[in-house]
């Protein structure tokens, strides 16, 4: 794998043949405690908390983000980490998660953020967003082109954005829902520069999304998103 030492990756075999590549791995059942071989610290920001008003899978709890910092105009709460080893590379990577979608309406000015990754060397972002606040959702990336916007219905969805090569997908309930092709994004060298993730909120942008999230999963490869999880993303953990 290019800017990985042969000797980089601990290997592990806990159910999860990619477990070696997992970056960032979060349940939101009890705790943020990353759960990759980094075990990397995360911080909830501006009200975000655990909750247990919305769940899948038999959790306990999941990520809440309705903290409004500001009523009727903005939603900012959400949690974020950092770190060398945050870098996905340049050629493949995925990010899962599931979030629970309150369904159309409105209430918050501009797009509405779910994920943000960050290269601070480059200035260059990923961000999975929905543009209408509520009832839809898509992607950008810096140099373009924007995914198209994907219309999603009241409850919980399984998303994930996977990258292979130039070409970017967006998954959406294990239909593929959104391809852009982009040859100019800086998505880093692994285990150098410093990068950051935001999860329910964008990294240049004072909104997040008022919602649930739960198993979020970031994979420095490409993995199979037709096949519904039903049930929480393998432990790596040995």
């Amino acid at each position: 794998m290019p800017g990985c030492s042969p000797m980089y990756w601990v290997t592990r075999d806990e159910g999860d043949p990619y477990a070696d590549y997992v970056i960032a791995h979060l349940w939101f059942d009890g705790d943020i405690i990353d759960r990759s071989q980094f075990a990397a610290t995360y911080s909830y920001a501006n009200g975000a908390t655990l909750s247990a008003s919305r769940t899948i899978f038999g959790a306990g709890t999941s990520l809440d983000t309705t903290y409004a910092t500001n009523p009727g105009l903005y939603y900012a709460a959400y949690v974020s980490g950092g770190g060398a080893h945050l870098s996905p590379g340049n050629y493949e990577f995925t990010i899962e998660f599931w979030y629970y979608e309150f369904g159309s309406g409105s209430g918050a000015p501009g797009n509405q953020y779910h994920f943000s990754f960050y290269n601070q060397a480059t200035g260059q972002t990923f961000r999975i967003y929905s543009p209408s606040f509520k009832g839809n959702i898509a992607f950008d990336l810096s140099g373009g082109p924007n995914s198209g916007i994907s219309t999603v219905s009241a409850g919980w969805h399984y998303v994930a954005c996977a990258r292979l090569g130039n070409t970017y997908e967006m998954w959406i309930d294990g239909v593929l829902a959104q391809t852009v092709t982009n040859s100019i994004m800086d998505m880093g060298t692994h285990n150098s520069g410093t990068y950051n993730i935001w999860i329910g909120s964008g990294s240049t942008y004072g909104s997040a999304y008022a919602t649930s999230y739960s198993n979020f999963r970031f994979t420095r490869r490409y993995r199979d998103c037709s096949v519904i999880p039903t049930a929480p993303f393998p432990d790596p953990v040995p």
